[in-house]
């Protein structure tokens, strides 16, 4: 372990050593605790401490999770565009209304669905996240294009249709992570 210290609160301290925080609440004149000095402070036990998320298994399975969950809501979203009861269809008919067209939603669904598949296929993931990324991007555009879509009452009150569109920016950061992952 490391070095231990004996001390009395308001007596006698090493200035290398933490104080015991309850002698000094408590205002024990004569308290003596055991504590441990800053040297093996580094080398104590991580008790309640996440050290086991910081593995390398712990990390893998965590983008595993950020892609199958990503995969899971593109192929939900797109498969709802390839069979014609998709709810953003208003949204991107206000935005680029060819788009909300037979065969253009089927297809913009099935590049969803596409994209889906990618973040599944470990060796895909990567470039199936830059198209997640630059897809979402282009979604972006509406704020710029068609802000009273976006904004009820103006900036920065948004509508359900804005809220759909913002929520984007957690899955381009998403995206982003896996790009930049390790393998």
């Amino acid at each position: 372990m490391g070095r231990l210290s004996n001390h009395t609160a308001f007596a006698h301290r090493q200035p290398d050593a933490f104080e015991y925080a309850g002698d000094v609440a408590a205002g024990e004149a004569g308290a003596t605790r055991r504590t441990l000095s800053h040297a093996s402070w580094a080398r104590a036990p991580a008790r309640g401490r996440l050290d086991v998320l910081e593995t390398p298994a712990a990390q893998r399975a965590a983008l595993l999770l950020l892609r199958l969950s990503l995969a899971a809501v593109f192929f939900w979203f797109g498969i709802l565009k390839v069979v014609a009861v998709s709810p953003a269809a208003p949204l991107i008919k206000s935005f680029i209304p060819f788009l909300a067209e037979s065969p253009y939603i089927e297809l913009l669904g099935l590049a969803e669905m596409l994209i889906a598949v990618g973040l599944v296929v470990e060796r895909l993931a990567r470039p199936a996240s830059v198209l997640m990324t630059l897809h979402l991007l282009c979604t972006l555009c509406v704020l710029l294009w068609a802000p009273q879509v976006v904004f009820t009452h103006g900036f920065p009150v948004l509508s359900l249709e804005g809220e759909f569109v913002v929520k984007n920016l957690v899955f381009i950061s998403a995206g982003c992570a896996i790009a930049a992952a390790r393998r």
